[in-house]
C-alpha cells in the first residue's frame, strides 16, 4: 500500500496504464464548446475536439473548482501529493491550494509544477514511485523539486493565434508570426511561455527541437508530445533516436493544453543530466 496519495490534473497527459498502476487521482480541467461542456481527457478526446472545432465552434477552457478538489481529497485515506499544471498557464495550483487549506483530516501538500504535459508528468510518476515505496512526502518534495530544475520543454506550434486567443503570449509576437509565415518555436521559463526561435519551416522546426534538447549534453529521458500532430511526433521522435540511441516516449497533449497551442503542435520535453545542476 501507497504511504501517501497522488493527485494531479488532466494537463499531466497520463495515460490509463500509469493512472491504474500507481492509483493516481486525476482532476480533469474542463472545456466547453458553446452549450456543450466537457471534463478534459475524461469524455473528450482529441478527435472528439477535432470534430467540433471544424465544426466552427471555438473551445474556452476552465480548471476544476475548488469543490472538485475537496471532493477528491475528502474520498483519499491518509497524506496527499497534490502536483499540478504550471501556476503561470492556469490557476488550477491555487484552487488546490485553496482546497488543501480547508479544515480536512490528513496531510496534502500541493506542488506548482511550473510545467505541463510530460514535464508534469515526470513529477507526479516520481512522486508515485517514492509513495509505492513507502517514502515520505518530504522525501517526494525534494525528488519533485529536482526534476523541476532539470525539466524543459521547448515545442513548436504551426500558428500563434491559438496562445493570442487564450491570452498566453502577446499580439505583437502574433502578429510577426502570422505576417512572416514562420514556425515559432516556444518553451517554457519559470513556468510561462517564452518565444525561444523563430524557425522558416516547419521541417526546420522540428529538427531544431532535437537540436534544443541535445544543447546542455545527452537527456536521461525525453517525450515527444503532440496534439493533433501524430506524424511529426512520429519524425521528432526518429530523429531524436537517431541522433542519441534512446528511445523517446510520445504522449498525446490533452484537449486543455491543445486549445491554446492548436492543432499540428509537437513538443519535446526533456530531463537535463543531473551533473549541470551540481549533483
Amino acid at each position: 500500500m501507497a504511504s501517501f496519495n497522488v493527485v494531479t490534473d488532466s494537463t499531466a497527459d497520463l495515460n490509463t496504464e500509469e493512472r491504474q498502476r500507481y492509483g493516481i487521482s486525476v482532476i480533469p480541467l474542463k472545456i466547453q464548446f458553446g452549450l456543450e461542456g466537457f471534463k478534459d481527457m475524461k469524455n473528450l478526446n482529441q478527435e472528439g475536439w477535432q470534430q467540433r472545432f471544424l465544426q466552427g465552434a471555438w473551445p474556452t477552457t476552465s480548471q476544476p473548482s475548488i469543490g472538485d478538489f475537496m471532493t477528491c481529497y475528502d474520498r483519499l485515506e491518509g497524506p496527499v501529493m497534490s502536483i499540478h499544471l504550471s501556476a503561470g498557464l492556469s490557476g488550477t495550483a491555487r484552487t488546490a491550494n485553496a482546497a488543501a487549506t480547508a479544515p480536512l483530516l490528513r496531510e496534502t501538500r500541493v506542488i506548482d509544477s511550473a510545467m505541463a504535459s510530460a514535464g508534469l508528468a515526470y513529477q507526479v510518476l516520481a512522486a508515485a514511485e517514492i509513495a509505492r515505496a513507502g517514502g515520505t512526502l518530504d522525501q517526494a518534495v525534494k525528488a519533485v523539486a529536482d526534476l523541476r530544475c532539470r525539466t524543459q520543454a521547448n515545442f513548436m506550434v504551426d500558428s500563434l493565434d491559438y496562445l493570442q486567443k487564450g491570452g498566453r503570449i502577446g499580439r505583437l509576437q502574433t502578429w510577426a508570426g502570422i505576417k512572416l509565415q514562420i514556425k515559432p518555436i516556444l518553451y517554457l521559463e519559470n513556468g510561462i511561455i517564452q518565444v525561444k526561435e523563430r524557425v522558416r519551416t516547419r521541417k526546420q522546426a522540428l529538427m531544431r527541437l532535437v537540436k534544443l534538447s541535445l544543447a546542455g549534453g545527452m537527456p536521461e529521458k525525453a517525450s515527444v508530445v503532440h496534439f493533433l500532430g501524430t506524424e511529426a511526433a512520429e519524425e521528432v521522435a526518429a530523429m531524436f533516436k537517431s541522433e542519441t540511441g534512446l528511445e523517446p516516449e510520445i504522449r498525446h497533449i490533452s484537449c486543455v493544453l491543445g486549445t491554446h497551442i492548436g492543432p499540428g503542435a509537437v513538443g519535446l520535453i526533456f530531463l537535463a543530466p543531473n551533473n549541470l545542476h551540481g549533483a
